[in-house]
């Protein structure tokens, strides 16, 4: 389809949410769009194995995902780094639930410069995902916002990123 992206003075900064960018600095531009998955399959990705997979879209993460599950599912992605700056806790949950299902595991969780962000933290993420899976198998239901665990809502407030590993590979302790 076709989606307004909305540009600013840093073009690195631009989106396809416009409030995102400062008023007076907004310009939009109608760009064409596909998903993930239709240049996966244009380039036969589904047969090799893929190092890595970066995802940067200023608060359109969910939307590369929902676009490129048979990517993601196909297992062959072995590590995704991703800028998450989605900051509604039901997408974010709704999001690492399907990377959590489709075998990623969190190895790291670092501020948009680099630099580790809440270390100490990390190991209570996967299994918190494992918890939310189960819950969700054995419910058959949504998460309602106001009982989301402390990880997803800090999720949903800070900008990071976030590196995932497939759970076939080793993590780094």
């Amino acid at each position: 389809g076709r989606f307004n992206l909305t540009t600013g003075n840093n073009p690195g900064g631009s989106s396809f949410h416009e409030d995102r960018l400062a008023p007076k600095f907004r310009k939009k531009l109608e760009v064409s769009v596909v998903t993930l998955d239709s240049i996966v399959l244009q380039e036969g990705w589904l047969n090799r194995q893929i190092s890595l997979m970066k995802v940067d879209v200023e608060g359109f993460e969910n939307y590369v995902f929902e676009g490129g599950k048979t990517l993601i599912y196909n297992g062959n992605v072995e590590n995704i780094i991703m800028e998450n700056s989605i900051n509604n806790v039901t997408i974010v949950g709704n999001m690492v639930d399907m990377l959590y299902d489709a075998g990623y595991r969190v190895n790291e969780i670092r501020t948009v410069n680099g630099d580790p962000y809440h270390e100490d933290w990390w190991h209570t993420f996967n299994p918190m995902l494992e918890e939310r899976y189960n819950n969700k198998n054995v419910k058959k239901m949504q998460i309602p916002e106001n009982e989301e665990s402390d990880q997803i809502k800090f999720l949903s407030k800070a900008t990071c990123n976030i590196w995932w590993q497939h759970k076939r590979i080793k993590s780094t302790p």
